[in-house]
């Protein structure tokens, strides 16, 4: 018999994470954008530039996440169950997604009628044929040209695709009950992965090709599926303090030293630890400081700075003399006013837009059509 969900309580730990991990994007981002300063220490910039692996995170997160709040749901699936669960997904992540992408047209208008470029190449990245991948999020499938419109929201595209293979991966993991065989279900995927990126990528990195989006993409969500299921048969013995810090530890000092190729699958293996970790463990200095109430607004609001920030380093590069000049004077304030900036811009977008919009269409579109 399955387990009883636990999911009416929030993980502050969990949320507080998704906070830090949209602004190591976003410095990852605004690092090869905006400004990088020679004088950062070796391992600081390391880690910045490793921002990339931060969405590596957000799969496994979201993973973990959907099966903590769904997981029971499909035990029996059904016709009715999955379009509720497409509702609420779609409820959470398109009003913000879409008005994000719309507030692109009049920047798009603007550079093309001063005959400036934005982001490598306005007829490359903002035309009709990105915007309508963007918008029926189809841009992180793995289609040919299919990204460049707020282009960091190829894996907005990508997890859609994951949700809507949950279903059959929720009643499928159903029948695997033991923490054992969710464990050997994790690494087999692992495995998978490493082998495929040694025949397609011939060893030289982890990651595989644009075309293998949704491979990576359902994979890692797949590992975070798993964790939860090691999670929800968790034992009250167990002593669980040193499996957060492995995870964290472990992947601040592979992001620090800047090593990258076949040994990135590792992050995955880490970012596992991480979220079984946060969300076992209950107490300590670790769980304490990323479920304090800055920390957990900030994974609140991680969705909208995750949107926006793209929009916010092109608005800071392109405001005549802002870096030019006040920059170049003060290079050291750079980034935290870059940062401060993400910050309040998803603050704004999260409450003006995302939380409104989710709950209108909950309460007027998910839950009436359901009591209907």
């Amino acid at each position: 018999m399955a387990a009883k969900s636990d999911s009416s309580r929030q993980i502050d730990a969990l949320t507080g994470v998704r906070g830090f991990a949209a602004l190591w994007v976003a410095a990852f981002h605004g690092s090869g954008t905006l400004f990088a300063n020679p004088r950062l220490p070796v391992a600081l910039a390391n880690f910045i530039h490793s921002g990339w692996l931060a969405v590596d995170l957000f799969f496994v997160l979201s993973g973990f996440v959907i099966s903590y709040a769904h997981l029971d749901e499909f035990a029996a699936p059904s016709l009715a169950r999955i379009g509720r669960f497409l509702k609420l997904r779609i409820a959470r992540i398109y009003p913000a997604h879409l008005v994000v992408a719309l507030l692109w047209v009049p920047i798009v208008a603007v550079a093309w009628l001063s005959g400036r470029s934005l982001s490598g190449g306005l007829a490359h990245n903002f035309n009709l044929r990105t915007f309508l991948y963007a918008v029926t999020l189809t841009n992180g499938w793995g289609l040919p040209l299919s990204q460049g419109w707020n282009l960091p929201t190829w894996s907005v595209g990508s997890e859609w695709f994951a949700y809507l293979t949950f279903p059959l991966l929720a009643w499928r993991l159903q029948k695997v009950p033991a923490p054992a065989s969710q464990i050997a279900c994790a690494a087999i995927t692992l495995l998978f992965t490493t082998g495929l990126a040694l025949f397609v990528n011939h060893g030289s990195q982890y990651m595989l090709p644009e075309s293998f989006t949704l491979v990576r993409v359902v994979s890692e969500f797949f590992i975070g599926c798993c964790v939860y299921g090691v999670f929800r048969r968790r034992r009250s013995t167990w002593r669980v303090a040193w499996i957060p810090w492995t995870g964290i530890l472990g992947s601040l000092a592979l992001a620090c030293s800047g090593r990258h190729g076949l040994v990135d699958g590792l992050f995955i293996l880490l970012f596992g630890l991480v979220v079984l970790g946060l969300g076992v463990t209950t107490a300590g200095i670790l769980v304490r400081s990323l479920a304090c109430a800055p920390a957990v607004h900030l994974g609140k609001i991680s969705y909208s700075i995750y949107l926006v920030h793209g929009m916010v380093i092109v608005l800071l590069r392109e405001v005549p003399g802002l870096l030019t000049g006040w920059g170049g004077a003060h290079p050291q304030l750079v980034w935290p006013i870059y940062l401060l900036a993400v910050v309040i811009a998803g603050h704004v977008l999260y409450r003006s837009v995302e939380e409104p919009a989710r709950r209108y269409l909950r309460a007027r579109w998910v839950d009436r059509s359901a009591t209907g």
